[in-house]
């Protein structure tokens, strides 16, 4: 096998009879030509509309080694029909081997789109089927790349299950582009069921705090959903408390005498640690639940109650055991969760403010109890009126802790987070200088805070007085400590109270607003530095709607515009 050239070919003849006749030689020259690659190239299966050119499609061989060009290349997206596909070989070896060319036609016939369909909500019973569940999307196959067009659901959007059980539904897809995609079809089974919204918390979740203009976020969400909303808030009580109440945080007992009896009821008590503000797991006290926390202890079901002037526990059997049960060391309460199934709504660890770890912990313990597919929301942790959770302000160690960890809350519950602090503050009235202060502070505007005191300035004062004296319309008088918003307006001004003697009062000025001249008989509001009033619950209420506005009725576009 000679290599392509000019080539020399030799011969040498040697005769038989080498007596009469000699040897001889002689040479010609020849023409090596290069060889063309004969490439082998079956016409690929026919591909769909934006299916990009691969390996499958571009698969051209040759009997030698070099190197293949493609034309369109692989990753192209050809259009509908016959298209031409091209290929340039060039051997590794050019000195023996011209290159070679081939080509092959590929069929591009319409696609069917893929299409998802994933509800971000479940069905309730008596709710309309809304976005939330059809929501089906169509993409290109083989790809990411969303394709336009029309979804026609079955049963449409607007209706209303009244029963529970295992309900079809189903959409079919006709494309904008008609050309290259086809229709397409999909369907999937939810089951319609009961479930209610539950706000889960303490004090501000219960509300009914001030001596007027009280508020009450869940009353307020409950009339503008079409769910039922259940209050179930309770005065004074830390994430941990809240956590064994709902059941996502796990509690133990101890039982005096060490026995559950055949009658009556028995005392029990819940683990307590020794640091006086650190988390308690006793999820009754004289604030509720009303009607105490049923649950069960080594099988046997029960209510625990509360003695509202001993705050001893009582644990009272439903029925009775026939013999008395062996109840030693801390078995564990299993609370009952009647609410399992519903839409939780959770605020709280306002009250074991800095346990950090154990918020984070009793969080996320109630978080794993939802069901799968329910939705839920944590709402964030709001300031209190006072200087060490204020913005811009020395010694604000606490605002130093507070808007980090509700960062850390939002990264952990992202779509779930509503940042009910940021709402509030920004809910701040322009035309009140306490709130534009407020705003400057970031923090829950006066306006929105609940009112502990009314009544009047009997003095006049002068921008520097520092003494005051009051009427009260609750007959109660602020105490030292307490924060006073004085006047109304360009004018309003909180003070704070150093001392007290009967109707008069020492304050300390420019705690907030414009410290300026405040006539006799202007108004005078104690606030309460974390609780809201009524328009602050409504602020609430309207944030949480519209983050469930899926279970929105027609009157929250009205009321939280």
């Amino acid at each position: 096998m000679l290599s392509a050239g000019s080539r020399t070919l030799d011969v040498t003849f040697t005769p038989t009879d080498t007596t009469n006749f000699a040897s001889v030689t002689d040479s010609v020259t020849i023409t090596v030509n290069q060889a063309t690659p004969v490439l082998s190239w079956t016409t690929p299966a026919a591909i769909a509309y934006g299916t990009a050119l691969g390996a499958a499609q571009l698969n051209a061989s040759a009997p030698v080694p070099g190197k293949y060009s493609y034309s369109p290349s692989a990753g192209a997206v050809l259009t509908l029909g016959s298209q031409p596909l091209s290929v340039i070989f060039t051997p590794t070896d050019s000195t023996d081997y011209t290159s070679a060319t081939d080509g092959v036609t590929l069929t591009v016939i319409q696609a069917v789109p893929s299409i998802s369909w994933i509800p971000k909500g479940p069905i309730a019973i008596g709710m309309p089927l809304g976005p939330e569940q059809l929501n089906a999307t169509a993409i290109a196959p083989a790809g990411t790349t969303p394709v336009g067009g029309d979804f026609n659901y079955t049963p449409s959007a607007g209706t209303i299950f009244s029963t529970a059980g295992p309900q079809k539904l189903s959409v079919s897809f006709t494309p904008f582009d008609t050309t290259d995609y086809t229709s397409a079809s999909a369907g999937i089974t939810m089951n319609p069921s009961v479930f209610d919204v539950v706000a889960w918390g303490d004090s501000l979740t219960w509300g009914y705090q001030g001596f007027y203009d009280q508020g009450d976020y869940p009353d307020d969400l409950k009339k503008l959903l079409s769910l039922s909303v259940k209050n179930m808030g309770v005065d004074g009580q830390t994430s941990t408390q809240i956590g064994v109440r709902q059941g996502g945080v796990k509690s133990v007992v101890s039982v005096a005498g060490g026995m559950i009896p055949t009658s009556g009821g028995v005392t029990v008590t819940f683990p307590t640690c020794s640091q006086s503000d650190c988390p308690t797991y006793t999820p009754v006290t004289t604030y509720g639940p009303a009607g105490g926390l049923s649950g069960t202890i080594l099988g046997v079901h029960g209510t625990i109650t509360i003695d509202s002037m001993t705050s001893i526990l009582t644990f009272t059997p439903t029925t009775p055991p026939t013999s008395p049960v062996s109840a030693p060391g801390t078995p564990p309460f299993i609370v009952d969760t009647p609410y399992s199934s519903a839409l939780p709504i959770f605020w709280e660890g306002r009250n074991d403010f800095m346990w950090t770890a154990q918020i984070l912990s009793d969080l996320a313990g109630q978080v794993a109890t939802v069901p799968t597919g329910q939705d839920y929301a944590v709402l964030s942790i709001i300031n209190m009126q006072r200087p060490s959770e204020w913005y811009g302000v020395s010694g604000n160690t606490l605002y130093q802790w507070l808007i980090p960890f509700n960062e850390q809350l939002e990264s952990i519950y992202q779509s779930h987070y509503i940042d009910i602090r940021k709402i509030l503050v920004d809910a701040y009235d322009p035309t009140q200088a306490t709130d534009v202060t407020d705003y400057q502070h970031d923090e829950v505007p006066t306006s929105l805070r609940a009112i502990d005191i009314e009544g009047t300035l009997v003095n006049a004062i002068g921008p520097n007085d520092t003494t005051i004296t009051l009427t009260s319309k609750s007959g109660n008088f602020p105490i030292s400590g307490s924060i006073l918003n004085l006047d109304t307006g360009a004018n309003a001004e909180l003070v704070q109270v150093t001392a007290a003697s009967g109707d008069t009062f020492s304050v300390t000025r420019g705690y907030g607003g414009n410290q300026t001249s405040h006539a006799a008989g202007v108004p005078m509001k104690m606030n309460d530095i974390i609780h809201l009033n009524a328009q602050g619950s409504q602020v609430v209420a309207c944030a949480v709607a519209h983050y469930l506005s899926a279970y929105a009725n027609s009157t929250l576009s009205t009321t939280c515009p």
